[in-house]
């Protein structure tokens, strides 16, 4: 789960418990690693890491569809069958 508070610092809390996710820190080291990937085509973020970032919204979206027992190691185990 991730829960954002007004000041934009977050807070991840999973089975493990819980811990800060961080700020925000507006959108400039997000268009530095853009251009930085248009400039080398080298992605800033491992496949692997992709893959987890989308079964992390797809069992977000599972739970906000009454599904509330969906996890993520779910959603993966899913994808490589």
């Amino acid at each position: 789960m991730f829960r954002e508070d007004k000041n934009f610092h977050g807070m991840a809390k999973g089975e493990k418990g819980e811990a800060p996710a961080g700020s925000f820190d507006g959108y400039v080291p997000l268009v530095v690693e853009i251009m930085r990937f248009f400039q080398t085509g080298i992605a800033p973020v491992q496949p692997k890491e992709t893959i987890e970032i989308f079964a992390f919204m797809e069992a977000a979206d599972a739970n906000k569809a009454k599904h509330p027992a969906t996890k993520i190691s779910d959603v993966l185990k899913k994808q490589k069958r």
